[in-house]
C-alpha cells in the first residue's frame, strides 16, 4: 500500500508487523526485518526503524549497509554524534571491501552530518562530529 501511495492505509499494517517483530511472535529473515526498518524510516517512524536496526546489528555487525542505514536513522533523529560514529564504522568496513556506490552515499551523509553539526542542529550523542566542524572526505579517512 505504501508503494501505491497509500501510506495512511499501510501505517496500521506496518505497525502490526513491527509489534509482531518486537514480541517475537514470528521468526523472520534478516532481509525482511531490514525491509521493515526501511519502510518505518520512509514513513517517518524513526524510533521503530532504529529499534529494528539496532537488533539487526546485535545479530550480525558485519553488514556495512546496516551500519549505513543506522547512521541515516540517527541523522534523521537528530543524533549527529551517533550518526557520525555509525557512519565511520561503515566507512572503515568499506575500506576493507570497497563498494563504490555505498562509499559515495557515506560521503554524502557525512557532508550532511557535518553541515547540520556546524549549524548547531541535533545532538552530539555518542561521539563523532557533534559540532566539531570536522568534515569532508578527510574527516572520514581518519579512522
Amino acid at each position: 500500500r505504501f508503494i501505491q501511495g497509500r501510506g495512511k492505509d499501510a501505517a496500521p499494517h506496518l505497525g502490526t508487523c513491527v509489534n509482531a517483530l518486537k514480541s517475537g511472535e514470528f521468526s523472520s529473515t534478516y532481509e525482511f526485518r531490514m525491509n521493515v526498518a526501511q519502510l518505518c524510516f520512509e514513513m517517518g517512524n524513526i524510533e521503530a526503524a532504529l529499534d529494528i536496526t539496532e537488533g539487526l546489528l546485535e545479530e550480525d555487525n558485519r553488514i556495512v549497509q546496516t551500519w549505513y542505514f543506522a547512521a541515516m536513522c540517527y541523522f534523521r533523529a537528530g543524533d549527529l554524534g551517533t550518526a557520525n560514529e555509525y557512519l565511520q564504522r561503515a566507512v572503515a568496513m568499506l575500506k576493507k571491501s570497497p563498494q563504490r556506490e555505498l562509499m559515495a552515499a557515506c560521503e554524502d551523509l557525512h557532508r550532511e552530518i557535518t553541515k547540520a553539526a556546524a549549524q548547531g542542529g541535533g545532538s552530539s550523542g555518542g561521539g563523532g562530529a557533534g559540532g566539531s566542524g570536522e568534515g569532508g572526505a578527510e574527516g572520514m579517512e581518519q579512522e
